[in-house]
């Protein structure tokens, strides 16, 4: 996986070995806390938050992790998803801090939503018409919809407000 951040000024890869790298382009390379936090997973994402501050990792076991991307401190985490999470994104919707974490098996797709700021679960859907889970997510840029990519090539998008499919 590879993110930058909001401000374009950092870049977020993860490794093979496990190690999350942050590469700015006015300072040396250095390793995020999630590398040595949380055991050895070797199939995780991450997503650095519409804060530009937060970075949510997910982990093999469908924990989500939140850490301080820029004072490298371990926030929260996340209660265990049902599911691995394979695709995460966020946005601020006025002054909340909107996590979708997006996972699956192979007869359910699930999108859950939390707000980052203070762990709360907001809410969870499943979509009609896509079964074997979710490969991508991407919110709008004023938070309100959702588009969705999934395993069995179905796309589509969501209204944040009212959860409602098209």
């Amino acid at each position: 996986s590879i993110a930058f951040s909001s401000d374009g000024l950092a870049l977020l890869v993860a490794l093979p070995d496990g190690r999350i790298v942050e590469r700015r382009w006015s300072q040396i390379d250095r390793d995020s806390p999630p590398a040595g936090h949380g055991g050895k997973d070797r199939k995780f994402r991450f997503c650095l938050l519409a804060d530009g501050r937060t970075l949510a990792v997910s982990r093999e076991d469908g924990r989500v992790e939140l850490w301080d991307a820029l004072e490298k401190k371990w926030l929260r985490a996340l209660p265990s998803q049902k599911y691995f999470v394979v695709a995460m994104d966020s946005c601020l919707i006025g002054d909340d801090l909107i996590l979708a974490c997006a996972g699956g098996g192979l007869r359910r797709a699930e999108i859950v939503f939390w707000n980052a700021g203070n762990g709360q679960h907001l809410r969870s859907h499943s979509p009609p018409g896509c079964s074997r889970g979710f490969s991508a997510l991407a919110f709008c840029s004023d938070g309100r919809e959702l588009a969705t990519g999934g395993f069995d090539h179905a796309c589509g998008v969501m209204s944040y407000d009212t959860g409602e499919w098209s």
